[in-house]
C-alpha cells in the first residue's frame, strides 16, 4: 500500500491540515494517510504545546469518521526532538510491505538539505508536496521520480491563530473539524 505520512505538532489539527490530506490521497495515488502526532520537534518549543495526548485525541477526533485516514502516536516512544528519519526507519521496520510518502509544503521541500541525515531518507521515502500560498509548481526536474507534486486549495488558517482566538474567548467553530472543536470545547483546551 502506498502511504501518506503528515506529520506535525497538530496544535491543534485543523481543517487546513485534512484538506491538504485529502488533495494528497486524491492526487498523489495514495491508498491512506497517517497522520503522526509529533510530542516535540526540533524547530518548536515544546513547553508550548498542548500535551501530546490531548493533540493524538483531537487529531483523532477531526479524522474518525475517515476510513483512509489514520492517526499514529509512534513518535511518543522515539527519542525526542522528533527527527522525521528515525520515525521513519521505524514505520519501514514494522510495516516492510508499505511504501511510505511524506506530504509537506513547498517551504519545507526547499529546505529538505537542512533535515537530518536527508540522504538516509531519502532513500526510504517519495515526497508529496503542495505549494504555499504565492508559490508555484514547478516545471519538472531531475528529482521527479521523489517528487509527486499536488495542488491544494490555500486556506489561511494557522494553528496559532486559532489558539489566539480561545484565549481571546472567540469561537474556532468550522476552523477544527466538529468533533474535535466538541472535545477541545469540552476540555477547555488552549484557553490559558
Amino acid at each position: 500500500m502506498k502511504i501518506g505520512l503528515f506529520f506535525g505538532t497538530f496544535n491543534p489539527i485543523h481543517i487546513g491540515h485534512l484538506i491538504i490530506a485529502q488533495a494528497a490521497l486524491n492526487q498523489a495515488g495514495l491508498d491512506k494517510i497517517w497522520f503522526i502526532v509529533s510530542p516535540s520537534s526540533p524547530d518548536k518549543d515544546y513547553t508550548k504545546l498542548l500535551h501530546e495526548f490531548d493533540r493524538f485525541d483531537l487529531a483523532f477526533e477531526a479524522t474518525k469518521d475517515n476510513p483512509d485516514f489514520k492517526v499514529l502516536d509512534v513518535e511518543f516512544t522515539l527519542a525526542k526532538p522528533s527527527y522525521t528519519y528515525l520515525t521513519v526507519r521505524k514505520l519501514k521496520s514494522d510495516f516492510p510491505e508499505h511504501e511510505f510518502f511524506i506530504i509537506l509544503g513547498g517551504d519545507n521541500y526547499k529546505g529538505l538539505h537542512k533535515w537530518k541525515n536527508i540522504e538516509e531518507l531519502r532513500q526510504r521515502v517519495r515526497f508529496v508536496v503542495y505549494p504555499r500560498p504565492g508559490e508555484e509548481i514547478p516545471q519538472t526536474s531531475g528529482e521527479d521520480e521523489l517528487i509527486r507534486w499536488i495542488h491544494a486549495p490555500m486556506l489561511q488558517i494557522s494553528a496559532t491563530e486559532i489558539r489566539d482566538l480561545v484565549k481571546k474567548g472567540k469561537s474556532t467553530r468550522y476552523l477544527i473539524p466538529e468533533d474535535a472543536w466538541k472535545l477541545m470545547e469540552r476540555k477547555g483546551f488552549y484557553k490559558s
